[in-house]
C-alpha cells in the first residue's frame, strides 16, 4: 500500500496521541528530565573548570562536546512526546513516531495477540506503553497497539477491519470483542 503519511492523516477516522498513554507520558518525562539533568551537570562542571583554570574557550568546547548527547536526547524525547500518534481508518492502522509512519493493512494481519511491555529503546514505537495488542502480518512485521488507545475508536476499527481468517488468541479476542459479541 503506497500512500504518503499525509494522506493517511486526511482519511483517518481516529487519531490518538500516544502522549495520552500514562506509561508513554511517564517514560518521556523521565528521559527528558534525565537528559536535562545531565545537560545542567555538564554546564556546571564546565563553568567550574573555566573559573578554576581560566581557559574559557577550551572548557566551552569540551563542555559542548559532552552536552551534545543529552541535548539530542532531550530534543528526541520532547519530539516523540509531542509528535507520536496512533491513527486508524477503514482497513488500516498506523503509528507515527516523530516523522516516520509504521502502517499496517488490517486485511493482511494473520495473528493478533496480547504482548507484555518490552524493554526496548525509549524511542522505539514498540516500547511506548504497557500491555498491548500485537498485530502480525504474513511477512512477520509486527505492530503494537497500546491498550490505552482502544477506548478511542481504535477497537471498532480493529474489529471491523481484521480479515475473518486472522488468528486471535483468547485474551485478544476478549479485548476486541464488541458488546454484541461479534468480531
Amino acid at each position: 500500500m503506497k500512500v504518503r503519511a499525509g494522506d493517511f492523516e486526511q482519511v483517518a477516522r481516529v487519531v490518538w496521541p500516544l502522549r495520552l498513554s500514562a506509561v508513554a507520558h511517564q517514560l518521556m518525562n523521565f528521559v527528558a528530565q534525565l537528559c536535562l539533568a545531565v545537560t545542567i551537570l555538564v554546564a556546571v562542571i564546565t563553568a567550574g573548570l573555566t573559573a578554576v583554570t581560566g581557559h574559557p574557550l577550551l572548557w566551552s568546547v569540551i563542555g559542548f562536546i559532552f552536552a551534545v548527547a543529552p541535548i539530542t536526547g532531550l530534543l528526541l524525547a520532547l519530539s516523540v512526546r509531542y509528535r507520536a500518534v496512533l491513527a486508524a481508518g477503514p482497513g488500516w492502522i498506523g503509528v507515527r513516531m516523530v516523522r516516520k509512519w509504521r502502517i499496517v493493512d488490517l486485511r493482511s494481519v494473520i495473528r493478533v495477540g496480547v504482548a507484555d511491555p518490552s524493554p526496548r529503546s525509549p524511542f522505539s514505537p514498540t516500547a511506548l506503553g504497557g500491555r498491548a495488542l500485537l498485530l502480525e502480518d504474513a511477512t512477520g512485521a509486527q505492530l503494537r497497539v497500546d491498550l490505552d488507545a482502544l477506548g478511542h475508536g481504535v477497537q471498532e476499527i480493529l474489529s471491523e477491519g481484521l480479515a475473518p481468517e486472522a488468528s486471535l488468541d483468547a485474551e485478544a479476542y476478549e479485548i476486541l470483542r464488541p458488546a454484541d459479541g461479534h468480531v
